[in-house]
């Protein structure tokens, strides 16, 4: 991208650091004046930075927080949030049972979702974010034998946050394919296989610098869930049990100060219980359907890279701390939907907590049965 203004010259080993009058006010690298700020001056090392950045972090915590979020904003928390939240929206294909086996059911089943999501992050540290997320999704399934169906379902994502002195854009594309299996008695067990990707792009402004960098992260999950589908006249109540793995996987890329972020993944193993509640409701042809649904999940395997590697310019490395998410998690959704001969319509609220993160979703959705 286009620079302001060049402050960076590199040469043998070393940064030269122009104009010190233009840092001032900015409080470049707080805490950090050895290696940023009061050296504006004279040639300072990649090492020396390196190293005072590292000092910082066993010595000064704050410090270290406030140096990393104007040299290299900590962008992990929110890869991780935001691409396990996407795994899991893209899994409402695979949530609720069947309506029920084919000779009560239409062979073909066509659903799309419109989708918009508020997440919010806070540890306190570097890594506070705010993210808009917005998108579609499609999905649908046939029967290839009574009780049984299979099923493909894609998911469009766009994302953005203005919040923070980074601006982050993204673009989420994901693909599942999944099997739904239900008995006579309402016993179903489902299962989905995801992937997909997330394109980052962050802009920021270093003293007058435009500091950018564009990146991808990789995705790929697995889902089992199992449970029973029980009726009692206009009622229904699924209680169910479900089990998800999903690794994360964040590409080496270089941001336009010429710093080096290395690569990182992240696992985890969720296991979690949640109920669904609905009624129905039939006048004049129209099928009225309320419902609710609540759930909690906990990652009992929570693990991967401890720490992000930054080469700096020059020479010289230091470490970023990956920000993982808290373990325990509560979910819970209204929703309301109408029914009319083969299609239906309906509107859904949902919320997800962990302790440290909230995200909520506004989602429309239209379902054509053939």
């Amino acid at each position: 991208m286009k620079k302001f203004c060049k402050f960076f010259v590199v040469g043998a080993g070393c940064v030269l650091i122009g104009d010190g009058n233009a840092w001032a006010g900015r409080e470049y690298l707080v805490a950090a004046q050895n290696a940023w700020g009061d050296v504006l001056s004279k040639s300072v090392t990649g090492a020396v930075i390196a190293a005072n950045i590292d000092d910082a972090r066993e010595n000064n915590i704050g410090a270290f927080y406030n140096m990393v979020s104007q040299l290299a904003y900590n962008d992990t928390g929110m890869n991780m949030f935001e691409t396990l939240s996407m795994i899991s929206n893209s899994y409402d294909a695979v949530n609720v049972p069947l309506p029920g086996r084919r000779e009560r059911a239409a062979p073909i089943n066509l659903d799309a979702d419109v989708f918009a999501v508020y997440d919010k992050f806070d540890s306190n540290n570097n890594d506070f974010f705010k993210m808009r997320r917005q998108g579609a999704s499609m999905h649908g399934y046939g029967f290839v034998s009574d009780g049984l169906a299979i099923g493909m379902s894609y998911t469009y994502s766009d994302l953005n946050s203005r919040d923070t002195v980074v601006d982050v854009d993204g673009t989420g594309n994901s693909v599942t394919l999944f099997s739904k299996y239900m008995g006579k008695s309402g016993a179903f067990i489902n299962v989905g296989i995801n992937g997909g990707r997330i394109n980052w792009e962050l802009d920021k402004v270093i003293a007058g610098v435009e500091n950018s960098a564009a990146y991808d992260v990789d995705f790929i999950s697995g889902q089992i869930n199992t449970g029973i589908q029980m009726r009692r006249n206009r009622f229904s109540v699924v209680p169910q049990l479900f089990m998800r793995y999903s690794r994360i996987m964040s590409e080496k890329h270089t941001d336009d100060a010429a710093q080096e972020f290395g690569r990182w993944w992240y696992n985890t193993m969720t296991v979690g219980a949640r109920a669904h509640m609905a009624a129905d409701f039939v006048s004049l042809g129209f099928a009225l359907r309320p419902r609710i649904s609540m759930g909690a999940g906990y990652d009992f395997i929570s693990n991967g890279t401890d720490d992000m590697h930054v080469n700096v310019v020059g020479g010289g490395q230091y470490m970023i701390p990956i920000v993982t998410p808290s373990e325990f998690s509560l979910s819970g959704a209204v929703g309301l939907d109408v029914f009319y001969s083969f299609l239906g319509m309906g509107l859904e609220y949902k919320l997800d907590v962990r302790s440290d993160y909230l995200a909520q979703t506004a989602a429309f959705n239209v379902k054509v049965i053939f």
